[in-house]
């Protein structure tokens, strides 16, 4: 994984304003109908990124990542009942 993201041209900040945008937008998204935007805790991150530990390749997180981000959405639905 690291050899691909080594050879990634794009510049680091631009990848963290772009996926910022994106978050924006799909966040907008979500409160228009009624539903949560959940995004990825902290402790998944590094340096605005998902770590290594939480990724199946450059762009996708791996089974740990949706163990957590399950955990969080049915967290988050639980808390809504």
């Amino acid at each position: 994984m690291n050899a691909l993201k080594d050879r990634d041209p794009t510049p680091k900040e631009l990848k963290l304003h772009l996926y910022r945008v994106q978050c924006e937008v799909l966040r907008d998204m979500a409160e228009k109908v009624g539903a949560s935007f959940i995004e990825p805790d902290e402790s998944l991150l590094d340096d605005g990124f998902l770590s290594i530990d939480y990724c199946a390749d450059v762009t996708h997180g791996n089974v740990a990542y949706g163990e957590v981000m399950l955990k969080r959405v049915m967290d988050k639905a639980a808390g809504l009942r």
